[in-house]
Order: C-alpha cells, then structure tokens, then sequence
C-alpha cells in the first residue's frame, strides 16, 4: 500500500464535498495568466495543508480529534472534491472545516466557488484515480441547484449529523439554516456560514469586489450570496432582566 492510501478502506461509508470553481472562463479572459495562476497555486497550496495538518500543530484540529489524512482530496480541472477516511465524527467535522477553509480562501482571493457535501458509500483508490459512489454524484447534483456561492450540506449528511453528539461546539458553529436559492424556487438548507461577524464583513467584501468584474447571472449569485451573509445574526442573547423584589 502506498503512503497516498495509507490505512483508508477502499470502499466504506464516508463524506464528500464537491467543489466547483464558478466562470473560470471568465476569469481566464478576464485576468493575466498570472494572476489566475497565483490564485490557483493558493488553493492548491491549502489543499495538501489541509491533508497534512495535524492537532499537534494546530490547536482548533486538537479539540475535534482529528488526525493526519482524515481527508484526502482530488482535482479535475476546476473540480474540486475532499474525501473523508470513514463516518465517524471526527471525518464530519473534518471535511466540514475543510470544506469551511476552502470556502474562506476562495472568496478572499476573489474566487467564485460553490459546492455541497454528501454521505454514504464510495470507493476511493487514489494510486488507480478511482472514485466513484451514489453519494458523490448526490453531492455534485446538489451543488449544481444552488444559486449562490457557499457550501450547502445534503440531505444525507443531515441525517448522519443527527445521530452524532457534536464536540467543541462544531460543525454546529459554522451550520445555518437558510431558505436557500435554487434554480427552481427557494428550498430551506443547512449552508456553512461564517464563524464571526468580522470574517462575515470581509466575505461580503471580496463579494462586493467580484461584483464588478461580471455581468448578468453571475450577480444573481452574488446577490443571494450577499443576502444571506446579511441575513446572519451574531447578537448574543440578551440576559434576562432582573426584576426588584415588590416592597
């Protein structure tokens, strides 16, 4: 076995995320070779972080659990798909904040991307390039209804969610519920969504940004991006008032 597969199970139940990265030929036409080039080599350079991070160097990894290769990932051109080793916890929320980072970095380099993540069987061989499952295809399905850039989660990785006692208050943290756009109406949806309102700003930032590089149905999606991020409420609860004893 060689050290891309490591101790993974070739066929198991584990997660999906898949990725796509939004008008790439619009921004080959749009930007200088090197540009476009810099921007990928950014992405490509988190991915194999990603892969190689472990909880002894860094800290938020070492409260999930977490360890080195929970999840791998491939590319096909401008496909962007992680794997997850199994279906424990530790492989939900590990694919999740992968999934959480990539987003992060797409959108703060200025880069258009949408993706959704799934559950159940698949088949990873890496030496072969072989991947295939019902659940990827589920993954990569749901990714194409959205009309918005954001990571929106399958059905079956609700249902998964639900049978699992959380750790660290996540993925609870970066889990909203949204009625979310679809190319055929509206659909409520758990999106991944900022952890902090700072971040929040800086995300309707870069958005604001790629707004006036594109025309027509790419600023649908930036729209309902928008939206949603202004639809978040990070107020914290208020406390209860105190009332004075009646004399």
């Amino acid at each position: 076995m060689t050290e891309n597969n490591l101790d993974w199970q070739k066929t198991t139940k584990r997660f999906v995320a898949f990725f796509d990265i939004m008008g790439f030929k619009d921004m080959v036409q749009r930007s200088t070779h090197q540009e476009i080039l810099g921007k990928l080599e950014s992405l490509k350079e988190l991915l194999k972080f990603l892969e190689n991070v472990t909880p002894e160097n860094n800290k938020e990894l070492k409260k999930l659990n977490t360890e080195k290769y929970q999840t791998r990932s491939v590319t096909f051109s401008d496909s962007i798909i992680f794997f997850s080793k199994s279906d424990k916890l530790e492989d939900l929320q590990k694919i999740t904040a992968d999934s959480y980072a990539l987003l992060n970095k797409a959108l703060t380099r200025n880069i258009a991307i949408k993706g959704a993540i799934a559950y159940g069987d698949i088949t990873v061989d890496f030496d072969n390039f072989l991947f295939f499952g019902q659940s990827i295809i589920d993954a990569y399905l749901l990714h194409e209804e959205i009309m918005f850039y954001g990571v929106v989660l399958d059905c079956s990785y609700e249902a998964k969610l639900k049978t699992m006692t959380t750790t660290a208050g996540f993925p609870d943290s970066v889990i909203a519920n949204y009625r979310l756009p679809l190319k055929n109406g509206k659909a409520t949806h758990k999106i991944i969504k900022p952890y902090k309102e700072a971040q929040r700003q800086q995300w309707i930032e870069a958005l604001e940004q790629m707004f006036y590089s594109v025309a027509g149905r790419p600023r649908i999606y930036i729209d309902n991006t928008v939206e949603f991020l202004k639809s978040l409420d990070y107020q914290l609860p208020k406390k209860a008032a105190i009332e004075k004893p009646s004399d």
